[in-house]
């Protein structure tokens, strides 16, 4: 980020809009509600990030690994629409009867779409779920090469 233009844009909209002008921005209820998921994130929004995925491809198949430690088979929900794996799931926390002192760990609810390189719609899909790591297998539908007759 260009922290100069930034600074640019602020001055300027102090000299234009007076001195208040930012003691007034951040008393708004949606700046608020902005501010206090990113603080509670620690980082922007958490619902893109959580779970973490990684993507593997070969000719025949894609792998889709997702880390969701602590969460039951029986919360977690998969589909499929053209390019996109959609997860869905609850994380539950733990000893909710106690006063939590710190948490680095996601609970809630979530819902990623993962965005495969291509659409895999009506393919052979499998999925397995054992400690924690959710693995998904998708045959790649391959079209053959059609040649194009030119007029």
């Amino acid at each position: 980020m260009d922290f100069d233009k930034l600074r640019q844009w602020f001055e300027m909209a102090q000299k234009y809009q007076g001195k208040t002008f930012w003691s007034g921005v951040f008393d708004q209820e949606y700046a608020k509600q902005f501010m206090n998921e990113f603080n509670e994130a620690g980082q922007g929004n958490v619902q893109t990030l959580y779970p973490k995925a990684d993507i593997f491809r070969n000719p025949q198949e894609f792998i889709i690994l997702i880390d969701i430690p602590g969460v039951r088979k029986e919360d977690v929900q998969l589909s499929l629409a053209g390019d996109s794996l959609y997860v869905r799931g609850t994380s539950r926390p733990f000893y909710s009867d106690m006063q939590l002192i710190a948490s680095e760990r996601f609970s809630g609810t979530f819902e990623r779409a993962i965005r495969l390189p291509e659409s895999v719609g009506g393919a052979k899909i499998s999925a397995k779920f054992e400690n924690g790591l959710l693995e998904i297998h998708i045959v790649r539908k391959l079209e053959a090469q059609v040649e194009i007759p030119i007029d």
